[in-house]
C-alpha cells in the first residue's frame, strides 16, 4: 500500500475507517491470480470538498457496470469465484453521501481500478 499525502479531517470516524476498509479490501481481493497487489492512496484539497483516491493494479470493472457496483447486492462475479455480499460499496456510497460527498469509480477492464470519494469540509 502506498500512501500519498492525506489530511487531517473531521468526520464520523468508525464510518470513515469503514468506507477504507472496503475499498481496500476489494482492491486486494479483486486481482489477477498472477499479480501481487498495489493500492495508492491519497488525499485532494478541492476548495470546500476533500476528495480521495483510492487506486490499484486489479481486474478493472467494465464500463457498463461503473454505475452499477454501487446498487445494494449487485455483483459482477459468482461466489464461487469472488466472496462477498455485493453491500460493500453501497455502504461506502452511504458514507460518501453522510458526509455531504460521492462517490465514483474510473476503470478499464483489465487495468485496475481508481475509486474517488469526496467529504465536505
Amino acid at each position: 500500500i502506498h500512501l500519498g499525502e492525506l489530511p487531517d479531517i473531521f468526520c464520523h470516524t468508525s464510518s470513515i475507517v469503514q468506507l477504507f476498509q472496503n475499498l481496500i479490501s476489494n482492491a486486494i481481493k479483486y486481482q489477477n491470480p498472477d499479480s501481487i497487489p498495489e493500492v495508492w492512496i491519497q488525499g485532494i484539497d478541492r476548495g470546500n470538498f476533500w476528495e480521495f483516491i483510492v487506486k490499484d493494479n486489479g481486474i478493472g470493472i467494465e464500463e457498463e457496470y461503473l454505475t452499477k457496483i454501487f446498487i445494494i447486492f449487485q455483483r459482477l462475479h459468482q461466489k464461487e469465484q469472488y466472496s462477498g455480499s455485493g453491500i460493500g460499496l453501497a455502504i461506502c456510497k452511504k458514507i460518501a453521501e453522510i458526509h455531504g460527498g460521492k462517490i465514483w469509480v474510473e476503470s478499464l477492464y483489465g487495468n485496475g481500478s481508481e475509486f474517488h470519494f469526496t467529504i465536505k469540509k
